[in-house]
């Protein structure tokens, strides 16, 4: 199963909510076999609060222990950044370890996608005169520092399985059925590895 944890301030994000409410089996995707389970974060939470809500969800769901293949993190972002409640980046991605015991111990295959402009960048994507709400988009770098591609491997290390992201902008599609990156993305291991694909 994969569990979304969308910012309120992600583009469409309560129409969002709708779609994963209302998805079934017959879809073609392996993503899912049930309606998705999913919260929405406030931009006054904490990290740490955000983390103990997704626990009781996927306890009260009955999910448990190593049931959960992938959890997406849907928020605005930028280098090394993503705008989640407070703030999501390298300083207290460790907050995430508490949820390591719920992911499947498959350490092959990415178990946090993170879905936000330019979060694996190691540059700014937001051009001159604008704002992380509203961005005019530059292209991202994987070349240029290691602000993105570090905060990545926090985030891996702390959740025990591989992390990706996005380094340019991304558009939001208007239906669940695509959560494709925009352009080249970047992966993070636990083991502090990481590449541009």
């Amino acid at each position: 199963m994969i569990y979304y944890i969308i910012d309120t301030r992600f583009p469409h994000a309560f129409r969002r909510s709708v779609e994963l409410n209302t998805r079934t089996g017959d879809d073609k995707m392996e993503d899912f076999e049930f309606p998705s389970l999913y919260h929405f974060v406030y931009a006054n939470q904490s990290i740490k609060q955000i983390v103990q809500t997704t626990k009781r969800f996927i306890m009260d769901a009955r999910w448990g222990y190593y049931s959960v293949d992938m959890i997406r993190l849907c928020g605005h972002g930028d280098t090394g950044y993503l705008q989640f409640g407070e703030g999501l980046n390298e300083s207290n991605a460790a907050e995430f370890s508490e949820l390591a015991i719920f992911m499947k111990p498959d350490y092959s295959r990415v178990g946090v996608e993170i879905h936000g402009c330019g979060v694996g960048s190691d540059t700014s994507v937001v051009g001159a005169a604008s704002t992380i709400n509203n961005p005019v988009c530059v292209p991202g770098s994987s070349q240029n520092g290691d602000r993105g591609r570090n905060f990545l491997k926090s985030l891996a290390k702390a959740v025990q399985r591989h992390v990706r992201a996005g380094i340019n902008c991304q558009m939001v599609a208007h239906r669940y059925d695509n959560w494709k990156f925009e352009g080249p993305t970047i992966t993070a291991t636990p083991w502090g590895d990481s590449w541009l694909r």
